[in-house]
């Protein structure tokens, strides 16, 4: 139990950096490579008999998950850091079909 307690008395410690946190900080305060946090969620999903998906696959879940909760393309482009709000849309529209019809529908008012 002592390795609960100083884990949370380390995450109680841990000082926010604005938008430069860690998700996933290691024990050094920096980033776990892609290739370790993938090793580590495979072996998690073997074991506890789950669908294969990767860090990305994700973060695409969660946008997903976000415009349906949400319908703030906005937000969701804050959210993922992007600059450019058609990084987001051109990224992720594949996997929202309903976004792709809206889209097309408020440009055809506009135009």
């Amino acid at each position: 139990m002592a390795g609960a307690s100083s884990r949370a008395i380390k995450v109680a410690n841990f000082e926010p950096q604005g938008e430069k946190q860690f998700i996933f900080p290691n024990n050094k305060n920096t980033f776990y490579n892609n290739c370790k946090l993938n090793a580590w969620l495979k072996r998690f999903q073997t074991h506890h008999g789950l669908k294969l998906v990767s860090v990305h696959g994700l973060r695409h879940t969660c946008v997903t998950r976000l415009y349906y909760q949400t319908k703030d393309v906005k937000f969701i482009q804050y959210f993922l850091g992007h600059t450019d709000i058609t990084t987001t849309i051109d990224t992720y529209i594949h996997c929202i079909p309903e976004l792709s019809n809206l889209l097309v529908k408020q440009f055809n008012h506009t135009a």
